[in-house]
């Protein structure tokens, strides 16, 4: 029988500018160039979009010029939880690839080429790398969220049935690759204040793997309505993880029964 001691006492692990108070800028695409914007150590969509959507959609749609792409990740220093300002996403339509939605990510964002010509639709060929490093077992992600919802592309009512979404992956080094062993995830609905939103962390198989990379993603639609709508925004605020102690290989300890072998002498 292989026993395994786990601390059980929660602590908390922080998260780089979890209040979005500095950012970085930059541009995308080349016809038109766009100006974008993204909070230090944390990655949107916009470059991949613009970018991609710029260069990939004269190949799906050929002779077609591809001309109205936006931006979806801002900075806003009107409409935050504490410090000066929060994360704003909003779900926009981009070109021919209809209504996206806003992304905000500790992880890398990148796009599969191929799947994109293939046929794929943007959200599919959608890739995350990295994350944030952690030394323990994350139980939980917490966010101030205000969200509001769009206009509802069938009726053209504001307020359609839109929700936002928080993911979470844990990662562990399993011999040369790293694998998800834990998820959360929490639909966010619409509301007029800043509220707390958690998406506890299960691991359903693995209770023996440390976790050393968190992934945490945002999106202003897709938490389970039948479409995004246009103008969907999303505001975030204060992001904060907690978890326990990573198993410890050292505590586990082989116990056998004092009956559960019999020798005999030759």
């Amino acid at each position: 029988m292989i026993v395994l001691a786990l601390p059980i006492s929660m602590f908390a692990q922080l998260i780089q500018n979890p209040g979005m108070e500095t950012w970085r800028s930059n541009t995308a695409g080349t016809s038109p160039v766009i100006s974008i914007n993204a909070p230090d150590n944390w990655y949107g969509f916009d470059s991949l979009a613009i970018a991609g959507g710029q260069a990939f959609l004269p190949l799906m749609y050929l002779g077609y010029t591809p001309s109205v792409f936006h931006a979806q990740l801002f900075p806003d220093t009107v409409v935050f939880k504490s410090g000066t300002r929060s994360a704003k996403l909003m779900t926009l339509k981009q070109d021919t690839l209809g209504f996206i939605p806003g992304t905000l990510s500790n992880a890398k964002v990148g796009i599969n080429p191929l799947a994109l010509i293939g046929g794929g639709s943007l959200a599919s060929a959608t890739t995350f790398s990295g994350g944030t490093g952690v030394a323990m077992r994350v139980t939980s992600v917490s966010a101030y969220v205000l969200y509001k919802t769009g206009i509802d592309s069938i009726t053209g009512l504001i307020g359609g049935a839109d929700t936002g979404l928080l993911t979470v992956q844990a990662l562990a080094h399993i011999g040369t690759k790293d694998s998800v062993i834990g998820t959360g995830r929490v639909q966010i609905l619409p509301t007029d204040t800043f509220r707390l939103i958690t998406a506890n962390v299960i691991y359903p198989f693995d209770t023996i793997h440390a976790v050393d990379t968190l992934r945490i993603v945002f999106s202003s639609s897709g938490g389970g309505a039948s479409r995004p709508c246009d103008s969907s925004t999303l505001y975030i605020d204060d992001v904060s993880m907690a978890g326990v102690p990573n198993p410890d290989y050292s505590a586990v300890k082989v116990v056998a029964p004092d009956d559960a072998f019999t020798v005999y002498p030759n």
